[in-house]
């Protein structure tokens, strides 16, 4: 345990699962929104894709001094910090709107990645400290459950309410002629930047006067019992941690924008990406009971086999019509796979914890990294590249996370 005390233990969880939700939420906003950037700012499919290297880049850059940043100030402070700077890209965003500017979409892409990215170092690092450190992949899914649960109600967040709110009701478009289309576009992607930015806000005064418990790590050494190590990398949980949160969120966000694509072409094929992302809620929910009795790197090698199970169904089944449905369920086996992996990956780390976290939290590029891959090697090999993510998880479950210590939770 890291905590000074454990008072106030059931708050900090509950005020951080409803953080978890609103940055789910927020994520959600900037992919569901691309078609409207298109109309808003006249921008091309490759310059969309610029958008998600903004989003994801800031995982690449900012991990690290977020990590600093906990080292000088605390847990606590860099929360209120991250939600603050994602309410500052929320007001980035509506500037960029009124003025028609691409470039303060970029930047608040960017702002808006960073704020999550110092709440993703932080807040996950959080919950897995904080209380038994036997049950943290237990207590990250529980937070992360609420995580999914905003990430699914954003998709029809985006679709339905702000739709009605921003252009007057879906029948209404019809009658527009392109400038007050664009101009009810503009209405439509501002609304719900404003209303989460002011969300975050909230959260952010909500976490300063908060008495959540207080973690230090800095007096721990690490668990391992090798000589001491120079660099991070060299920390076998780390290091292998790290490609398994790439090719995690590689293959998560490789599967979702499959079954968007798919379901943009079919209307009968629109609840593809409700099912998917539904499947994760689910899952994330009953793996937090799971791991009560079953240790993460069991899950680690039960969850990935299922969805390689599903996506092999898929392969097989891809010409009839229930094989894209048998897809849409991996995200079940998805589920506890980001908790698992991150609280292995900084297992036993100590005072390097927060430096851990930062490696762990960079590697989540991938989402931007693998799709690109996937798409640009085309169907066939993309499944391949899939498959491949897929089995390097299930190695760090089995060995890549092992290292000798002097206490053995997992």
């Amino acid at each position: 345990m890291y905590n000074t005390g454990s008072k106030n233990y059931n708050v900090a969880l509950a005020l951080l699962s409803a953080l978890f939700f609103m940055w789910g939420l927020m994520t959600t906003m900037v992919f569901e929104l691309s078609q409207e950037y298109k109309v808003v700012f006249s921008l091309s499919d490759k310059e969309i894709l610029l958008i998600q290297f903004c989003f994801f880049g800031a995982y690449l850059l900012v991990s690290y001094p977020a990590a600093k940043y906990i080292d000088s100030y605390g847990y606590k402070s860099c929360m209120v910090f991250g939600c603050t700077t994602s309410a500052v890209g929320c007001l980035i965003f509506f500037l960029a709107a009124e003025m028609y500017s691409v470039h303060l979409l970029f930047a608040s892409t960017f702002a808006v990645g960073a704020g999550i990215t110092m709440l993703q170092v932080s807040a996950n690092t959080y919950v897995a400290l904080l209380g038994m450190r036997g049950f943290g992949a237990s207590k990250l899914t529980f937070a992360q459950a609420f995580n999914s649960l905003g990430t699914f109600i954003a998709i029809f967040f985006s679709g339905s309410l702000f739709m009605i709110f921003g252009r007057g009701g879906v029948d209404s478009l019809l009658n527009l002629d392109p400038k007050e289309y664009k101009g009810a576009s503009v209405l439509y992607v501002e609304a719900p930047y404003l209303v989460i930015g002011v969300l975050m806000l909230f959260f952010a005064f909500s976490l300063m006067f908060s008495k959540i418990p207080h973690l230090d790590t800095s007096r721990f050494k690490p668990l391992n019992v090798e000589r001491p190590r120079s660099f991070i990398f060299q920390y076998k949980q780390v290091f292998f941690g790290a490609i398994a949160i790439f090719c995690y969120v590689g293959a998560e966000m490789s599967i979702y924008k499959h079954l968007a694509s798919m379901y943009s072409k079919q209307d009968n094929l629109i609840w593809l990406v409700p099912v998917y992302l539904g499947t994760a809620v689910a899952g994330r929910f009953s793996g937090a009971a799971i791991l009560r009795k079953i240790s993460p790197r069991k899950c680690m090698v039960i969850y990935p086999i299922g969805a390689l199970i599903l996506i092999s169904a898929y392969v097989i089944l891809q010409n009839h019509s229930s094989g894209v449905w048998i897809l849409a369920c991996t995200g079940f086996f998805n589920s506890v796979l980001f908790p698992c992996i991150f609280t292995m990956g900084i297992d036993g780390m100590g005072s390097h914890t927060e430096e851990a976290s930062a490696v762990l939290n960079m590697s989540i590029v991938g989402g931007a990294a693998v799709p690109f891959a996937v798409s640009t090697v085309g169907l066939n090999y993309g499944i391949l590249l899939i498959f491949i993510c897929y089995f390097s998880i299930a190695y760090f479950g089995l060995y890549g996370s092992r290292y000798k210590k002097r206490t053995n939770f997992y």
